[in-house]
């Protein structure tokens, strides 16, 4: 009777060992979130994220955009084999702020639903294999790509702000796809899938077809 229990409690023990060991593996080799990367990342880059939270405060900026979002790189930052975020460089710092304050403007408007930076600085390489345009305002730190919550009343919305204040605000607006954007303020001008005002749908009743190119 002993000797039974026994093997009945050896086998319990190892039930849960290889549960315990399976469940350590799913955590194991769980893909860790944006907070966890971002997390990790910033770490490891701690002075300079910290100094330029501090020049986007001093700015009056610094609350616009989470720094988790104004550090992401590409979307196609892993088929790049590059990091999610990257930290411009110091002397690029002044060129977003024009961009934010526009940003902050149409949020207060109610111009934008949702707006999740996904793309903001990318040096030349990376730039260039995420297939952005050689002169692409990416890499001036000006220009930033956004996920945005989109319906045909919104991006009329959208595309309304863009037409009456889009000249005073030199305000570049481009789109991959309806949810897809891209906004920079070195230009009023305005784009689509084939980077030509004849995609845009600031400027056609068509919208555009989904693309995976970056500007």
């Amino acid at each position: 009777m002993r000797e039974q229990r026994t093997r009945v409690d050896f086998k319990i023990l190892l039930s849960l060992f290889f549960l315990a060991l399976f469940l350590s593996g799913c955590v194991f080799f769980r893909k860790p979130t944006d907070a966890e990367r971002y997390a990790i990342w910033s770490k490891k880059h701690g002075n300079e994220v910290l100094a330029y939270q501090q020049f986007l405060d001093e700015k009056a900026v610094g609350d616009i955009i989470p720094l988790s979002q104004l550090l992401k790189s590409a979307r196609d930052w892993k088929k790049c084999k590059a990091e999610p975020y990257t930290m411009p460089p110091e002397e690029l710092w002044p060129n977003i702020v024009p961009t934010l304050l526009v940003v902050k403007k149409f949020k207060t408007e109610g111009v934008f639903i949702n707006p999740v930076a996904a793309s903001v600085y990318r040096d030349p390489t990376l730039n260039a294999c995420a297939g952005g345009s050689p002169g692409s305002k990416h890499m001036q730190l000006n220009a930033i790509d956004f996920d945005i919550d989109a319906t045909p009343e919104s991006l009329e919305t959208l595309c309304n702000a863009w037409r009456t204040q889009g000249a005073e605000l030199k305000l570049g607006l481009g789109f991959y796809t309806p949810t897809k954007i891209h906004l920079d303020t070195l230009g009023y001008r305005s784009w689509g899938t084939d980077f030509t005002h004849k995609t845009s749908l600031c400027l056609q009743t068509e919208p555009p077809v989904e693309s995976k190119t970056s500007h």
